[in-house]
Parts: structure tokens; sequence; C-alpha cells
């Protein structure tokens, strides 16, 4: 008996990590908001990462965003957000807490529910056990695209329900009350829109931060077998040729979508507008040099 109540004792044990004078000190926080070209702009515009580690919340925050990039499917790593999670904790990223802004791009190509729950599902469970809180979308250019994202959405609420850690925040709500978020495209957001974004990513993420901690020691042994997992099916690979194609042609668009949307903003006020130019100039070189993405 004295020998089981030891062995009882013995795993029931957590060793803290200690710092240089043998202090126990808690767990590294770290941040991670996973998103598409809406993540991108509002870093771009508004300083979405700089300002979130500014907060002091976190030891270290990831800003990831990227034009085009969908939840998951047959795409390419930097457009998948699936495996662009698997790549940075390859990497040696180690978050304990996640915000994520994709479903976008998703809401074009798709229109199935189980399509979406599927997707949801993969990125979630790569994610595993920690706090979560996904983003939902707000697509009005059309009509297919606004009962797409209504659909996106409920199915987002419905299966991010089945995960404890996890929840979703309302910007399709937000939009709607304030459509000057809201660019010309009725897609990407106008520069105040990116700074409302920024500020709703500074609140979920202090949201986040008193969460994060109690779920990131016993997400440490889940990251690990992700990064192992990542290592052996080769999920930085950049995809099949015919994928490729894909992927050219959805950056292309949106990346002159986001530089006819820029030419068109009004210099109100002046700093606005000196930043839009600088990003359509970027967004320019970057379809002159479209293959270096690949």
């Amino acid at each position: 008996m004295a020998g089981l109540l030891a062995a009882v004792l013995a795993v029931s044990v957590v060793v803290m990590p200690t710092d240089a004078a043998g202090n126990a000190r808690a767990p590294k926080k770290t941040l991670l908001v996973l998103g598409d070209s809406l993540t991108w702009g509002a870093n771009y515009f508004a300083k979405t990462q700089s300002r979130l580690t500014a907060t002091g919340q976190y030891d270290v925050v990831v800003v990831d965003g990227w034009w085009s990039r969908r939840i998951g499917g047959l795409v390419s790593t930097t457009y998948s957000g699936t495996n662009t999670y698997k790549k940075l904790v390859a990497g040696g990223l180690r978050p304990t807490a996640v915000i994520v802004g994709l479903g976008t791009n998703d809401v074009y190509f798709l229109s199935k529910r189980r399509e979406y729950a599927t997707l949801i599902r993969e990125l979630m469970d790569t994610i595993g056990e920690m706090p979560v809180v996904w983003v939902n979308v707000h697509r009005v250019e059309s009509p297919s695209t606004v009962n797409r994202s209504r659909l996106f959405n409920d199915t987002l609420a419905r299966v991010i329900a089945e995960y404890p850690l996890a929840s979703t925040f309302d910007w399709a709500g937000l939009a709607k009350k304030n459509p000057t978020v809201m660019a010309w495209d009725k897609i990407h957001h106008s520069p105040t829109g990116y700074e409302v974004r920024t500020k709703v990513y500074l609140e979920l993420a202090a949201t986040l931060a008193h969460d994060a901690g109690a779920a990131g020691e016993r997400h440490d042994d889940h990251n690990d077998r992700c990064a192992d997992h990542c290592a052996n099916d080769r999920c930085a690979n950049d995809g099949a040729a015919d994928n490729r194609a894909a992927d050219n042609r959805a950056a292309d668009n949106d990346a002159r979508a986001i530089t006819r949307g820029l030419a068109a903003l009004r210099p109100q006020p002046s700093q606005h507008w000196s930043t839009a130019r600088g990003l359509a100039a970027s967004a320019v070189d970057c379809l002159a040099n479209l293959d270096d993405f690949f």
C-alpha cells in the first residue's frame, strides 16, 4: 500500500520552471493570431502585433496573416491556416492562446455546411486543448456570399461549441451595426475597420491571457506531438503543382483588389493615404514577383 501511495504521489508532481535564483515562475504565455488578409491589413494599418506586445500580457505575440489564406483544404502551406499552424509549431512556436480570423476566403470557394464543419474541426483539433477565439466572417459583395457567410457563421458556432475552451466573436454583427468598417469591395476593411479589428484583437487577447495560463502546461505535450507530425507529413511542402495554379489566381485576385481599393481611398487622414500608397506599391511588387512565394 505504501508503494502504491508513493507511485500516485510521484505522478501528481508538476515540475514548475524556475529562474536563476531557483524561484518558480509562471509558464510562458504565447499568443498566436492566425488569419487572412484582414488580419494582415490590421497588422499593417493598425500595428496589431506591436500593440498586443505592448500590453505585457504575453511573453510572445505572433500575428500571422496572409492574402487569400483559407482554413485548410488542398492548398499550399502559406494559404492553409491548419498547415501554417503546424509549420509554426514545427519551427518552435508554442502558443498558449489563439485568435483565429479565417473563413472569409472559404465562403467564396465552398458552399456546404459539412465542408465548413470539416475544415473548422481540422484546425481546432490541430490547435488542441487551449483557449481559442474564432472571429466569424462578413462578406456582403453578392447575395451568394451573404448567404454563405451566414451559413458559415452558423456552422462555426455549432462546431466551436464542441470545444470547451473555445468561443466565437461576432464580427458580422459588429460590421452590420458599423458599416464604415467595410471597404468599397465589401470584403476587406477601411482604415477605420482595421483599427476596430485591432481593438477587438486587443480585447480578446486580454480575456484569453487569463485562461491561457491554466491550459498552457497541459498543451505542451500536444504541441510537441504536432511538431513531430508536421515533420513527418511534410506540412511545410508547398503542395502539388495543380494546387499552385489555383493559389496563384487567388493571390493575384486578392492583391489586385487590395491595390484598387487602396487607390480609391481618399486622403483623410493624410497618414492613412501615405500608408495606403506604400501598401499599393507593395501589392504591385507582390504581383510582379509572385513566383517567389511558391
